[in-house]
């Protein structure tokens, strides 16, 4: 019997190799060096009574820790599964090849939500009004910046989805903070993100419905339906300048608290319970602290000029603190705002007019927390504002608890042009000429 080959190649006699020829490892391996100098390694083995090789690699790009790995493995598929291992890695290799033709088909062929608002943005009638067909003008700025709002937000939620891999599941999850906040505008959103889902060539490529059809949320729709609310009576915008007039006619401490509120969005229990150690005429804020705001997070208020001269007409009476104090010293009555409007309402109707009345809600009178959706009603229609703006001079939370922890601007400046605006468009004036145009509109 011959002795066995139990010698090995050392990584030192792999690298000083110089002659050409074959260098057995053992077990098959060898280390081939061509007359050129080149080396690299072969696997030398026997498969149905037929010698054939099999290339592991050039040297020193596989070195020979790797090469033995490499060898091992094809051994392995040899004595176990008795087939030809040069076959098997070819055929893997092959598998592979058309794997990776398929993904950078997939990858030239994948679509993000931001690529396809991008395809919806180039048609032809993107921005304009449609009927039956024709042209018939621009879109409303307004309405074309809800729908770009409902764009941004749904780009934002989707990510780097491909748009082929969005589902309904993905929907609702950008919907519901939004309709817990406000139904209408996730309404809107979900009507925005079908649409773009429904280009024609996302829907040749899409095997089912449109995941964000009405029919295909139809369960979750009806299950996030609400009953209606009874919202607080607010005056019409458009009656703002007519009712401040006459609430500058009246005299007392109550319609002045009540102005004020007005002009700075506020609740009126924020504008009774007003300090004048809050107050920075200078700076033109008013920084409320946190216990005194319902959501009980510190908000700093803009003062507009109009606001600034209301204060600075008001006394400061000794031995308090308040802002608007009760006729008898302390604060407020809760009922002392209403009162006001009340009065100014029967006035009115004395006088046979139809009075201070919302007519959303049959001619109800208008009552002070109405004001709030007056000025956010104001912003939409009027002064096109953002809703993040509208929203934060409400004091609103705006967002997620992890949105709001990242996001930590408060817009203080660009709530102070957007009161200021509603200022002069209470004194019945023109936006004072230093307030900038509060957004874009594309």
């Amino acid at each position: 019997m011959g002795k066995q080959v139990t010698e090995r190649l050392s990584a030192l006699e792999v690298r000083n190799a110089t002659k050409p020829g074959l260098y057995n490892d053992g077990k098959g391996l060898h280390l081939q060096i061509t007359p050129s100098g080149s080396k690299s390694w072969i696997y030398r083995y026997s498969f149905k009574g037929k010698t054939r090789d099999m290339g592991l690699g050039a040297y020193p790009g596989v070195s020979l820790t790797e090469a033995r790995e490499e060898h091992r493995k094809h051994k392995k598929v040899l004595k176990d599964q008795k087939r030809d291992p040069k076959e098997v890695r070819d055929a893997q290799r092959r598998e592979e090849d058309r794997e990776l033709v398929a993904q950078r088909l997939a990858e030239k062929r994948r679509m993000t939500f931001a690529d396809a608002v991008g395809k919806y943005k180039t048609l032809p009638n993107y921005g304009k009004r449609v009927k039956s067909g024709q042209v018939i003008g621009p879109l409303n700025p307004k309405y074309l910046y809800q729908i770009e709002r409902a764009m941004d937000v749904a780009t934002e939620g989707f990510g780097d989805m491909d748009v082929l891999d969005i589902t309904k599941e993905d929907v609702k999850r950008i919907l519901t903070p939004i309709w817990n906040r406000t139904p209408e505008t996730a309404l809107r959103t979900r009507s925005v993100i079908e649409t773009i889902l429904a280009l024609e060539e996302i829907t040749d490529r899409r095997n089912g419905e449109n995941p964000a059809s009405s029919s295909a949320l139809a369960s979750w729709l009806k299950s996030h339906a609400k009953p209606a609310e009874t919202s607080h009576p607010a005056l019409p915008w458009k009656d703002m300048p007519a009712l401040m007039k006459a609430l500058r006619a009246c005299g007392g401490m109550g319609a002045r608290a009540l102005e004020f509120a007005i002009l700075c969005g506020s609740r009126q229990g924020e504008a009774r319970g007003a300090l004048w150690s809050e107050i920075d005429l200078d700076a033109r804020e008013w920084r409320v602290p946190a216990g005194r705001m319902k959501a009980r997070t510190a908000h700093t208020v803009p003062l507009s000029a109009a606001a600034c001269a209301l204060l600075e007409a008001l006394p400061r009476l000794p031995g308090t603190d308040l802002v608007f104090p009760a006729q008898r010293g302390g604060p407020m009555s809760d009922m002392t705002l209403g009162k006001v409007m009340k009065d100014m309402h029967a006035r009115e109707v004395k006088a046979g007019r139809v009075g201070w009345v919302d007519p959303e809600q049959g001619n109800a009178p208008a009552v002070p927390h109405g004001f709030r959706a007056t000025l956010a009603n104001w912003g939409a229609d009027y002064a096109m504002v953002e809703d993040e703006v509208a929203e934060r001079s409400l004091a609103h939370a705006i967002g997620t608890d992890v949105s709001r922890r990242y996001k930590r601007t408060s817009m203080l400046e660009r709530r102070r042009a957007f009161l200021e605006m509603w200022a002069s468009f209470c004194n019945g004036e023109e936006p004072a000429s230093n307030v900038v145009q509060l957004r874009g509109v594309v």
